[in-house]
């Protein structure tokens, strides 16, 4: 993947996260397995690094909105991505 092509995918993909933050009902159900659980754990932890205050924790759940979701499996494309970028 080209360099421009990545700007163009994340600008796309931030689009695409704020118009499902702003749709009615945004939620996306993880599955109720143990992987299920270590993944919001994760999401949890992944949002309360980047949250502008402690106060916007997130507490665990299986329940997700889905654009944060969107945003936290974005996040880990884009570092595989960055990394093999010319």
């Amino acid at each position: 993947m080209k360099q421009i092509e990545l700007q163009v995918f994340k600008d796309l993909m931030r689009k695409y996260s704020d118009m499902l933050g702003n749709a009615g009902c945004n939620d996306f159900e993880l599955p109720d397995t143990e992987k299920g659980w270590d993944l919001a754990i994760e999401i949890s932890d992944w949002y309360d690094q980047n949250a502008s205050s402690p106060d916007d924790a997130l507490p665990v759940s299986l329940i997700q909105y889905d654009w944060m979701l969107l945003k936290f499996l974005l996040s880990k494309v884009y570092t595989v991505l960055e990394q093999e970028c010319d």
